[in-house]
Parts: C-alpha cells; sequence; structure tokens
C-alpha cells in the first residue's frame, strides 16, 4: 500500500522535546538527555487511512509522538529552551550523582561512547495542539 508524507508542526513553542537514551550493559547504567525546544518540523511518511486519526489528536491537542512512526525525517528544531541529564540503573532506581556529572561535563557524549554506553534510544515527541499538512511530491 502507497503511502503519503504530511508535515507536522506544533501550534504552541516549546512544545516539542526529544528524548535520548543511552545504555551501559556491563553497568546496566541508562543515561538519558532531554531536550527542549521552541519549535520543530517534521515529517511522516503514513498510511491514508491513519490521516484522519493524526488529524484529530492535533486538533484536540493529544500530542503526537513522530518517533513511533517507522518512516520520519526532521527538518528542522531551533532554539533550545531547556535541556539536562537524567540517570538511572536497571531496576529504576535514580541516580542523581551520575546526572549531575554528567552535566557538569564539557563532552558528556564523547564520555559516555568512550566508557561503554551506547545510544538505545531517540524519542520525539509534540505536546498538546500540532498541525498536519498532506506534502504533494
Amino acid at each position: 500500500m502507497d503511502t503519503i508524507r504530511i508535515k507536522v508542526e506544533p501550534t504552541f513553542k516549546k512544545s516539542v522535546e526529544e528524548r535520548e537514551l543511552w545504555f551501559n550493559p556491563t553497568t546496566k547504567q541508562f543515561a538519558e538527555y532531554t531536550t527542549g525546544w521552541r519549535w520543530g518540523t517534521y515529517y511522516i511518511d503514513i498510511y491514508p487511512a491513519e490521516l484522519e486519526d493524526i488529524k484529530l489528536k492535533g486538533e484536540r491537542e493529544q500530542g503526537i509522538e513522530i518517533t513511533a512512526y517507522e518512516d520520519w525525517e526532521l527538518d528542522n528544531c531551533w532554539d533550545q529552551c531547556w535541556g539536562g541529564w537524567g540517570a538511572w540503573k536497571m531496576g529504576g532506581e535514580s541516580d542523581v550523582d551520575f546526572a549531575d556529572e554528567l552535566e557538569e561535563m564539557e563532552d558528556a557524549y564523547m564520555w559516555l561512547e568512550i566508557n561503554g554506553f551506547h545510544q538505545e534510544d531517540l524519542e520525539v515527541e509534540f505536546f498538546g495542539r500540532f498541525t498536519v499538512e498532506i506534502v504533494e511530491d
């Protein structure tokens, strides 16, 4: 079945959030960096039958998880409004000290890679109302 491409943008500023999850299989530690963006534009390839449901979510201010779709593409995000590290051990025990250490590092991403962490997941989500536009080829 053919797909269609849609462009999605938040209606309100400061409603785009990106979460990068890192994991170290040896130490069983997780680290997550959350970035809040003032604005962002993404493209998603969907099946035509999904279009009305996605439009309703936008109108009803239900938000959308961009990365829940198999084929998505970042156009742009700009003006980072917030960001910060969180950390925990397998089983959910928070590791505030480790998160604080990551915050203080000049290049925490490099440190994670050198010390056995790999990027496990990336999630992008719009909160609240968003617009949907069909993109013509």
